[in-house]
């Protein structure tokens, strides 16, 4: 008799898996799926933009009236006290002397303790201030001052004299309420006809209340260090013409 054939398990079939590191494979690209999602979020998300200033040497609205209605009988004035002895108007020419470390930024400046200054890093002046403070002194004096004329630079037969401008502070003061726009410049007059020589020399000081907005206000800032620098230089204006007023 046969012996009967030896039962055999029934092979089952494999269901078929991924290949050897394709897992792997699948889950990195997952998590870098992920991360540029993350980033494209982050990415989205607006910045603040850096924002420039022009520095404008302001008055207010009351005193520009005033001085225009008065510049006709002004300057007449000024002619008869002794312009008309000369010439020529006088070469003036305004230069900046520099200002001290913590106004050689561009950047606003506050002042947030009685000896604590910040800079504003999203805000700030289209130049360094004290160059544009020159800048403005020269315009300013040109047009009020009918003994000068005045100017960054100067033609070829040289200046008579020389303004030379230093900044010891110009900076919004938060930590006082309310809020101030401060100045401190100082102002030398030198005579350059001749052997050269100081004639003059003074600092000025002036401030000007801000909004109290006026931190989340920069252009409050700069407008109240315009009429704070418009403040300086009349009273510049005004000394430079009894200096030089005075007979030699």
């Amino acid at each position: 008799m046969t012996p009967p054939a030896p039962r055999r398990r029934p092979v089952r079939p494999r269901s078929a898996g991924p290949a050897p590191g394709l897992s792997t494979l699948a889950s990195v690209l997952a998590i870098l799926s992920l991360a540029v999602a993350l980033s494209g979020c982050g990415l989205s998300r607006p910045y603040p933009q850096i924002r420039s200033f022009a520095l404008e040497a302001l008055t207010d609205l009351a005193d520009r009236n005033a001085a225009a209605l008065n510049e006709p009988a002004r300057h007449g004035a000024a002619r008869s006290a002794g312009v008309a002895r000369t010439e020529r108007r006088l070469a003036l020419q305004v230069l900046p002397g520099g200002a001290a470390a913590a106004y050689e930024t561009r950047k606003l400046v506050y002042r947030i303790g009685p000896s604590e200054l910040a800079e504003d890093f999203y805000n700030e002046f289209a130049g360094q201030p004290a160059r544009m403070i020159a800048d403005e002194t020269a315009r300013w004096l040109e047009r009020t001052n009918p003994q000068f004329e005045a100017a960054r630079t100067v033609g070829p037969r040289g200046a008579d004299l020389a303004l030379e401008v230093f900044v010891s502070a110009f900076h919004a003061d938060f930590s006082v309420r309310p809020p101030q726009a401060e100045a401190e410049i100082r102002f030398s007059l030198s005579d350059l006809r001749g052997r050269p020589k100081t004639l003059w020399a003074q600092t000025y000081r002036g401030r000007r209340p801000l909004p109290e907005e006026s931190a989340d206000r920069p252009a409050d800032q700069v407008r109240g260090l315009g009429l704070t620098l418009g403040d300086v230089l009349t009273a510049l204006d005004a000394d430079l013409r009894a200096v030089l007023g005075r007979p030699k």
